[in-house]
């Protein structure tokens, strides 16, 4: 969905989109923080328009924001073999993995902190303070973080210990606001109606018992079921942050360990997809029991099982990507794609249903495409000719005009989303279209709450 705005920017539809439900984004979207899309801008001016130069960039970011988080732990005295290991911990966290497939802007958080850790390592206070003033641009989630990581650069750039004292690295912060306040056309009214409706959607709800249960639970199990010391890891952090503020040891990290869980607890629901930032800055947390412990770390014993214990971590992952090995036959998108781009017409028609959709139209026509589960639908229907809903099964009431079904030399079944069957469904009437979206979302919604 980030992707929207920019590709309707570049083809030349304005900073707009309408797959977002918030009221207003047709004409400028202000429903999500800027960073992303002017990321996304950026890569689609390099890059051409397709699943994989769509998602390349992400990738690149999660390896290069590794390499420099592998620098700031050589850089804290750890053993190499130690930031290694913690790189490879951190590349294979679950919700990282699948942020960085979706394109979402986690792989963008995760480089943005990894500059900053390394940059703290490094005592570069600039750049840890530009890191910070980007992070404000990504994501409220990130916003507790950001604060801590300006203000240890600003307690180090202010030797008299005023740490709200003004000094030159307040200029980035500001500027960062500048660039928000010129990317909304500085209509704030407009930007809060879409940014709090679409807060509302990830907001933390119930009473207390609800929001510890949704916290501390609900927030990593049974999604961690494959990964369990992640959420060992942020638990042990947390508990360790709050001894270290009851005994008067308080740390920068600490800090931002205890004011994320806080904010968190309070506004966020517990949408898998944040966890990572919460490992990261666990992560952070240990690293001086690890530098305290590098007696016991030399002990062959201890190497040896901490080495089987990180490669053990890597079996989710590589399972993962094995399974795309033995489907790629059946994941393959170019083939889906052609086949929809001869069935599709050139222009003036909306396309709903299969995400793979999205990639084989011309946006630069007056294409429209839809996201069911995201109601109210923006969009004036009559001004359509065409119908159409690209799915895994044929619907009842619609006709279906294509079929696609995949060649594939081997009969693995795993429970994933493939190309192997997809049907392209047809109704002229804009009437039963709508219905059949309405459908689409209750069916949907009905799916996620059953999970």
């Amino acid at each position: 969905m980030g992707l929207d705005p920019a590709l309707r920017y570049i083809s030349g539809k304005g900073f707009t989109s309408q797959i977002w439900p918030q009221e207003g984004t047709r004409n400028h979207f202000m429903a999500y923080l800027p960073l992303q899309t002017w990321f996304h801008v950026i890569h689609l001016k390099i890059l051409p328009f397709s699943i994989y130069s769509v998602r390349f960039p992400w990738a690149f970011y999660l390896l290069l924001g590794t390499g420099f988080m592998f620098l700031g732990f050589k850089k804290n005295q750890l053993p190499t073999w130690i930031a290694v290991g913690l790189c490879i911990l951190l590349i294979n966290e679950k919700s990282l993995f699948e942020t960085t497939r979706g394109v979402r802007v986690e792989p963008l958080i995760y480089l943005l902190f990894a500059i900053a850790f390394y940059a703290k390592a490094f005592s570069k206070l600039h750049l840890q303070s530009i890191a910070a003033s980007l992070l404000i641009l990504c994501h409220p989630d990130v916003w507790p973080l950001a604060l801590v990581l300006f203000l240890d650069a600003c307690t180090e750039k202010n030797s008299d210990s005023y740490i709200l004292k003004p000094n030159v690295l307040w200029a980035y912060p500001i500027l960062a606001l500048l660039s928000f306040l010129w990317s909304i056309d500085f209509n704030l009214t407009h930007w809060l109606s879409q940014f709090v409706h679409q807060g509302s959607e990830h907001a933390a709800s119930g009473g207390i018992l609800d929001r510890l249960n949704n916290h501390f639970v609900l927030r990593f199990w049974p999604y961690y079921s494959t990964q369990p010391w992640v959420p060992i890891t942020i638990y042990i952090s947390l508990i360790g942050s709050l001894y270290q503020l009851a005994t008067r040891r308080g740390t920068t990290v600490g800090s931002a360990v205890l004011l994320t869980h806080f904010v968190w607890f309070i506004a966020l629901g517990p949408f898998h997809r944040y966890n990572s930032i919460l490992f990261f800055i666990a992560i952070w947390w240990f690293i001086p029991y690890l530098i305290r412990s590098k007696s016991i770390l030399k002990k062959q014993g201890i190497q040896v099982a901490i080495t089987v214990f990180v490669i053990l971590t890597s079996a989710d992952v590589v399972a993962r990507h094995y399974m795309a090995y033995a489907q790629h036959a059946i994941r393959n998108p170019y083939p889906v794609l052609s086949w929809l781009k001869e069935e599709l017409p050139n222009e003036d028609y909306l396309l709903s249903g299969h995400s793979i959709g999205y990639y084989a139209m011309d946006h630069t026509l007056h294409n429209g495409f839809i996201l069911a589960n995201m109601p109210p639908y923006d969009y004036d229907f009559s001004n359509y000719k065409n119908y159409f809903i690209l799915g895994e099964r044929p619907i009842k009431g619609l006709e279906t005009i294509g079929t696609y079904k995949a060649t594939y030399a081997n009969s693995s079944n795993y429970a994933s989303k493939t190309y192997a069957t997809l049907f392209l469904m047809y109704t002229p009437s804009k009437e039963e279209y709508i219905a059949t979206l309405k459908a689409m979302d209750t069916a949907s919604r009905d799916e996620v709450s059953a999970r």
